[in-house]
């Protein structure tokens, strides 16, 4: 006698959860592809975009981006990210919390463009036109000291990312130069719209990459390794010297430096000064808190290097080593 009302209790429980999968299907796929989601993401597309060609899901908290792009500036910089694919898993009851927390990231095919913002009033800077394209983005805003103050939100919005994974990183364009290649990016993420940033975890690897000046070829078949990690730190207006102190990382680089010329981009201060060759370099750059320790170290092979200064020029080959023999331990 007691199987009926058991059962009966059973099919409910059965058409509630096929109703509520139905109702999260329709809903969260009909966000994502009719471009409702994109647009309230992007109130704001000059300051913040966020867009994809494709994106559905079946699997509760679990979505397919296909094509992803995401862009925005600070008050100094301009940036853009773009995927080919992703598979991302969050917590869907996060949102109601204003925060963004994904448990995992598995991506492919990925492309980083960072440049910097012309101040309007000031001359163009040495290397502006080595710059990469930012679609939709102005390249020049106003000082400073003329905009005006952003209140900051009460409940802010918070993006927590773990177990990032991003295979195929075809392009690190930084600033005015460009990093090519087939790399692999893992890491986490914090931070607070609008607060502070923090990397518990990251780890950059390009087995064998290509580093471009504009069109200029400056490394060949370059070994770059990256880790590291940058404490959760308020990055808004504030300088890099500033926030150096956060960053704890090394840096692994060997390969071939095809031509040295592109350093007299970095001596645009001392125009009389002249850099033309070519060679090996094997460099370790240890940095704890801000501060370089005595791990790092730099080797340099050339098979030919020329120094102008003025209307004098000095050339030959040889080797030179760097060595930091007082650094923090």
């Amino acid at each position: 006698m007691t199987t009926r009302p058991i059962t009966k209790w059973v099919r409910r429980v059965l058409i509630g959860v096929v109703a509520a999968y139905s109702v999260y299907l329709v809903g969260v796929n009909a966000l994502l592809s009719t471009g409702l989601l994109e647009t309230l993401l992007s109130r704001k597309p000059v300051k913040f975009q966020i867009g994809w060609e494709s994106a559905w899901t079946v699997v509760p908290g679990r979505v397919h981006v296909g094509r992803f792009s995401m862009q925005g500036q600070a008050r100094t910089s301009q940036w853009r990210f773009d995927l080919d694919e992703a598979l991302v898993d969050i917590h869907l009851t996060a949102l109601f919390l204003k925060r963004f927390h994904a448990t995992r990231v598995q991506a492919a095919g990925a492309w980083l463009k960072i440049r910097r913002q012309r101040i309007g009033g000031e001359p163009i800077f040495t290397g502006a036109q080595l710059e990469p394209e930012i679609p939709g983005m102005p390249k020049i805003r106003p000082p400073l000291e003329q905009l005006q103050p952003q209140p900051r939100k009460r409940f802010p919005w918070k993006i927590d990312i773990d177990d990032i994974e991003v295979e195929q990183v075809a392009e690190l364009w930084l600033s005015t130069h460009r990093i090519a290649g087939n790399g692999r990016v893992e890491g986490d993420l914090r931070m607070v719209v609008g607060g502070e940033m923090g990397i518990p975890r990251a780890r950059l690897i390009f087995p064998v990459t290509q580093v471009f000046a504009g069109d200029d070829h400056v490394g060949r078949d370059l070994e770059l390794r990256l880790e590291g990690e940058f404490v959760p730190t308020i990055t808004r207006n504030r300088k890099f010297l500033e926030v150096l102190p956060s960053i704890t990382a090394r840096l692994d680089l060997v390969g071939e430096v095809a031509d040295f010329g592109y350093l007299n981009l970095y001596f645009r201060h001392l125009p009389n000064l002249r850099l033309q060759g070519r060679g090996n370099v094997d460099c370790t750059l240890d940095i704890d808190r801000g501060a370089v320790t005595s791990e790092s170290a730099v080797s340099f092979d050339s098979d030919g290097i020329t120094v102008g200064l003025r209307d004098f020029e000095v050339g030959g080959r040889g080797g030179v080593d760097i060595a930091v023999n007082e650094g923090k331990q």
